[in-house]
């Protein structure tokens, strides 16, 4: 380093450090220094950490996943120089940067040279976001403290702004009690309709026949929407480029137009190419669209956009482009979290209703139609419970089971209320989590399909273990391993896609758990843990906390320590607010241990990644 450059290295450090004394972030602090010095983005990050190339180099090669420590501070400044000199730098070398700076990949890029990276590296880029690093960060969506861990810390994806008149209780923000459903029988299974004053409720005009006028008599909440036809507003209506509510008003703020066109000016060169992405964009949330779009072939592209515009009819091979996007849209939320997703699946599922209330369907056709809003309606209800948003949720299901009635479909109704017996256990509500869990079973009984026999025997068993400690639950564990083996590839039922007999193997440890049984629970989850692919992300996150809770029933204290921060590293990548939840549920299992090393030095990573404050 030049002696000219070292004084400018100097100066910047001592800005810094005032200005994080006041409270900047380092990705303001950049935006300061970018003022008086005219480098590149990646030495402007450098110098707002004060930090000199070689400092950079050996952190760098300490965070490399690869561990080849490759990077040398001549090629650190070759990457910092491009593009008027050196070289560009990978999208790898990007993301491990990122976290370093505590900032996003594409902070260090400018948009001339992101749009010069592959489709493949983008994605990369995109995803690589450790702002939460950066003690000053504040995400726009906080949680609530839980008791006995240490200080009230801010959670990612959850706005209490937007949750007005939610009392504040020891366990977070008290949500209201679901509604009661009007019940009546017939003799073989309960089937609930909906109420004349709810009856708006319903997505869609219903049929009139026994069985199609369904759904729980559901207040929507007064929340304002965060997507378009949010929970608690009329359906939005897609109008050929807007979305636009029920008296035809544009949804202001459902879409960042400026930014979406300024990353796609950034990404497409060829005119028409980004005109149609900006018009797909929009269709399907925005900016958080185009990582599914990027990777859709211009056939699809052109055939979902005429489809939009109304230019086409609705046909076998337009639906088979929308369960495609569906399926993928699922593949997101377990790789990135809901974050990324629901912007996507909301836009998408407002689209699919707009069909269903204009388009002129054929009964096949309308019924294929029918069966996706209900998928889009699982998706968006598990999205929102992810994101702790219990509202949200239980009103995306509810559209579902209204749905489902209107399909005649017993799996697709014991589905969703085995998620909301899901969701009641997490509430901590286990005599509503058995009311939905039974429902369920009732349902599945009667729609003789063995896989969703299985998903619903799931629910039943850990609803029963937490309600009642009842030993049952592990034979009907058995009983859903057993119904999974029949079913190998002899079920179409879509929404099951995921469950296999080595799957239900993972809900054993929380049956295990709840029973008082340590040992079992932990051999198990070792097993699981053994056994799990590079794809089940939040899947094994959750897995190692439930691991973590066996080993503190069995005193394993540093052990357990170790548990809790491992899951740690899932949640920096991932936008679940549930899992970052439930790791503050985990510490909080060890306060009566928190003076040993092993939960101090377990605190302060949490501190570090912003679980707990400082």
């Amino acid at each position: 380093m030049t002696g000219e450059g070292y004084r400018t290295l100097l100066d910047c450090r001592r800005r810094s450090t005032a200005l994080r004394a006041r409270a900047f972030t380092y990705d303001q602090i950049a935006d300061v220094l970018a003022l008086d010095h005219h480098v590149s983005p990646l030495r402007l990050y450098r110098y707002a950490h004060g930090r000199t190339a070689a400092d950079v180099v050996a952190a760098h090669n300490d965070l490399d996943p690869a561990g080849t420590a490759g990077l040398r501070e001549a090629r650190l400044y070759d990457y910092e120089s491009w593009p008027a000199t050196g070289r560009r730098p990978p999208a790898r070398t990007l993301a491990i940067l990122a976290r370093l700076y505590q900032t996003t990949a594409r902070h260090l890029v400018t948009e001339e040279a992101y749009a010069t990276y592959r489709p493949r590296d983008r994605d990369l880029l995109d995803r690589a976001d450790h702002r939460h690093l950066d003690t000053h960060y504040r995400p726009s969506h906080e949680a609530p403290a839980l008791p006995g861990a240490p200080g009230a810390a801010p959670l990612p994806d959850i706005d209490q702004a937007t949750l007005p008149g939610l009392a504040q209780t020891p366990w977070g923000l008290a949500h209201p009690a679901p509604p009661q459903p009007t019940t009546v029988s017939d003799g073989r299974a309960t089937t609930t309709h909906l109420s004349p004053r709810n009856e708006a409720l319903a997505p869609w005009p219903l049929a009139s026949g026994p069985g199609e006028r369904a759904s729980m008599n559901l207040q929507p909440p007064t929340a304002p929407g965060l997507f378009p036809g949010s929970p608690g507003d009329p359906p939005a209506r897609f109008t050929g480029g807007s979305f636009v509510d029920a008296s035809g008003v544009p949804l202001a703020g459902a879409v960042d137009c400026a930014g979406l066109l300024r990353a796609l000016t950034a990404e497409e060169a060829d005119i028409k190419r980004r005109d149609l992405l900006f018009e797909l964009a929009l269709l399907l949330g925005g900016a958080p669209a185009l990582p599914l779009l990027r990777h859709l072939p211009e056939g699809d592209r052109d055939r979902l956009a005429t489809l939009a515009r109304r230019q086409t009819a609705v046909d076998d091979s337009a639906l088979d482009l929308l369960e495609r996007l569906t399926a993928r849209l699922w593949a997101l939320d377990e790789e990135l979290g809901p974050a990324k997703v629901l912007p996507v699946a909301e836009a998408k599922r407002a689209l699919v209703d707009d069909l269903l209330r204009h388009a002129t369907l054929t009964p096949a056709l309308r019924t294929r139609l029918l069966r996706l809003y209900w998928s889009l309606s699982h998706l968006t209800g598990w999205s929102r419970f992810d994101l702790l948003d219990y509202d949200g949720a239980i009103h995306r299901y509810t559209e579902g089971l209204a749905a489902a009635h209107e399909l005649r479909s017993p799996a697709l109704l014991a589905h969703l209320h085995g998620l909301l017996a899901h969701m009641a256990l997490y509430q901590k509500r286990p005599t509503v989590a058995l009311d939905h869990a039974f429902a369920a079973e009732g349902w599945a009984k009667e729609s003789g399909n063995h896989l969703q026999q299985s998903a619903t025997a799931i629910q039943v068993a850990r609803a029963i273990a937490v309600a009642k400690h009842d030993p049952r639950a592990l034979r009907l564990l058995d009983r859903a391993t057993d119904l999974a083996d029949k079913s190998q590839g002899g079920s179409d039922l879509r929404h099951l896609f995921w469950l296999t007999a080595e799957r239900v193997a993972s809900y054993r440890t929380f049956c295990l758990i709840e029973l008082k049984r340590p040992d079992l629970a932990i051999s198990e989850a070792q097993r699981r843990l053994a056994a799990m692919g590079p794809d089940s992300v939040r899947e094994r996150g959750i897995l190692q906390l439930e691991y973590a809770l066996a080993l503190i029933d069995h005193r394993e204290i540093p052990e357990a320590a170790a548990m809790i921060g491992e899951a740690t590293g899932i949640v920096t990548g991932h936008s679940s607010t549930r899992l970052a939840h439930s790791v503050r549920q985990a510490r909080a299992h060890l306060q009566p241990w928190q003076e040993n090393k092993y939960v101090r030095a377990l605190d302060e990573k949490l501190r570090s990644i912003s679980i707990v404050k400082r």
